[in-house]
């Protein structure tokens, strides 16, 4: 934090994610094995989420800002408050080796991970009940997002763009496969009234750079 109008985070984070209030929560691979809960406009840090004991690799925020959650090499995945960094949900993955978490916008919150073998699994925020659990990809899932309360993108380094429904533990449609790894997804929605849906327009950056 030495240079004004500068944020200078060590070592090199693996995951970030911004709230729309100014907190911006940043996963880091130190020996802490924590994540951190950064106020920017203050440049300081507000709170450290402490309870992993593996190597944090992944993490986002709920619809609100108000919890976070992380996912990490000790083979959990947990729920915290934002503000405070109280525990609220601690999810055994099974040992699975998480690369990404994305949470859902609905009220009842559903929480996605992906996983460097090409899993993918999801949770209900709220008591961590298994929603599901789809072996998605063949290499490591490398981005996901919520498209809806029930659909969401996940992208691979096996060169796929799936889109998938969480609700029935199912892929709905593939789009075009590329040799080099998808690194990145996102989506802008096109205003659909498909009963029941939305129409969106996918994005997604491979590594060769197209």
């Amino acid at each position: 934090f030495a240079e004004p109008g500068k944020l200078v985070l060590a070592p090199v984070p693996l995951g970030l994610t911004a709230s729309n209030d100014g907190l911006l929560v940043v996963a880091t691979n130190n020996r802490e094995r924590d994540a951190l809960v950064v106020n920017v406009a203050k440049r300081a840090v507000a709170t450290t989420l402490r309870g992993h004991s593996g190597t944090v690799a992944a993490c986002c925020l709920f619809a609100g800002d108000q919890r976070v959650a992380t996912a990490a090499s000790d083979g959990t995945v947990r729920v915290w408050k934002a503000r405070s960094g109280s525990e609220q949900l601690c999810v055994n993955t099974g040992g699975c080796d998480a690369t990404c978490l994305a949470a859902s916008p609905a009220e009842r919150s559903v929480l996605l991970m992906g996983t460097r073998q090409g899993l993918l699994a999801a949770w209900d925020a709220r008591d961590g009940a298994s929603l599901l659990r789809l072996h998605a990809h063949t290499a490591a899932v490398t981005g996901l997002v919520f498209v809806d309360a029930r659909r969401a993108l996940s992208c691979s380094a096996d060169g796929t763009a799936l889109m998938i429904d969480v609700q029935q533990g199912a892929a709905l449609c593939a789009f075009a496969p590329c040799s080099a790894g998808v690194c990145a997804v996102a989506c802008a929605g096109l205003g659909g009234r498909l009963p029941g849906t939305a129409a969106v327009r996918v994005f997604a950056a491979w590594q060769s750079g197209r």
